[in-house]
């Protein structure tokens, strides 16, 4: 099974997690695994639309979109396509997300080991526009955990012979 990367603004998908998108009561729309994911496995790498600052506030802020989008390089936004924009919250998430601005996506990995059937959730922050009934006031993904998942991802590029620098330029 090949695996997926961003090199030069290229995006790659040679393996998709089997996922679905199903209602949740009082909850709205959620992401779930249809198999197992093993912490660190890229999830997905979803294409954004970058959304300048300006045309933000003058139109998205009045739509639906307002409330998926990602705040992005430059103080512009963008709009993650794919699952990358239906990932709902969780203070506890399962999923970490890369903002990748030079090549236009955000990546989306495992944090944990992820059930069949289990939710894929990501942590929007401490500022959200919503009531979280779910807080515990840990938003704090582990630094150590992220730091572990990053170093896989520099072995996984220099298995393709490709500088670990590529995610360093992007950070």
């Amino acid at each position: 099974m090949e695996d997926s990367f961003v090199y030069d603004g290229v995006i790659k998908t040679g393996y998709h997690v089997r996922v679905e998108v199903k209602e949740i009561k009082n909850k709205g729309r959620g992401v779930f695994t249809l198999e197992p994911i093993k912490k660190s496995q890229i999830i997905e790498l979803a294409p954004v639309i970058v959304i300048p600052k300006n045309e933000y506030k003058n139109h998205v802020t009045h739509s639906i979109f307002s409330e998926y989008v990602f705040k992005w390089d430059r103080g512009d936004f963008a709009l993650a396509l794919g699952f990358g924009s239906m990932f709902n919250h969780d203070n506890t998430p399962n999923v970490g997300w890369i903002r990748l601005p030079f090549d236009k996506c955000i990546r989306y990995s495992a944090l944990r080991d992820i059930e069949d059937g289990e939710e894929l959730t990501i942590s929007y922050g401490k500022d959200l526009w919503f009531d979280d009934k779910n807080s515990n006031n840990n938003n704090n993904i582990e630094k150590e955990e992220e730091e572990e998942i990053l170093d896989e991802e520099n072995d996984f590029f220099q298995n393709f012979n490709l500088s670990p620098e590529i995610t360093k330029r992007n950070k």
